[in-house]
């Protein structure tokens, strides 16, 4: 089980996961520790320009990766190869860095939440991610489809 946490910011309350990064291809950086927001309606796990600045990620140097469309609009990305840990889960994958000058939340997106069934309960600050054996143990696979 991965434990995430809620983070109140202004008058708002969002579920986080802090992650450990490592970017294989730029090996200067090292491993970063980045708090993700848990973002069920993204797709793909996105870093904010700003943060990737932050770590030393040069944006200009990175390779291209389309464009990303949300509730924000849409932007112009560059991708990074990156791998993602949480305590003894790790996983392998291009990260998208949006463009954006504006700030925007880096996210965790579906790409790393699929591996989990998540459960978040804001009332008792629960941010839990249930791997397989977690749901085995605690009798939830027969929540599961009708």
């Amino acid at each position: 089980m991965i434990r995430g946490y809620f983070r109140t910011l202004g008058r708002r309350v969002s579920p986080y996961l802090a992650c450990n990064l490592e970017f294989p291809d730029a090996p200067h950086i090292g491993t970063r520790t980045i708090e993700l927001l848990v973002d069920t309606g993204s797709d793909r796990t996105t870093l904010s320009r700003p943060a990737a600045e932050s770590i030393g990620l040069d944006l200009a140097t990175l390779p291209d990766g389309g464009t990303s469309a949300g509730v924000g609009g849409v932007s112009a990305v560059r991708q990074v190869r990156v791998s993602l840990s949480v305590q003894d889960f790790s996983t392998e994958f291009w990260l998208r860095i949006l463009e954006l000058r504006q700030p925007t939340p880096s996210v965790l997106g579906r790409d790393f939440i699929a591996n989990f069934a998540l459960f978040m309960e804001e009332r008792t600050g629960r941010v839990l991610f249930l791997d397989q054996s977690d749901v085995d143990m605690y009798g939830l696979a027969a929540l599961g489809s009708p």
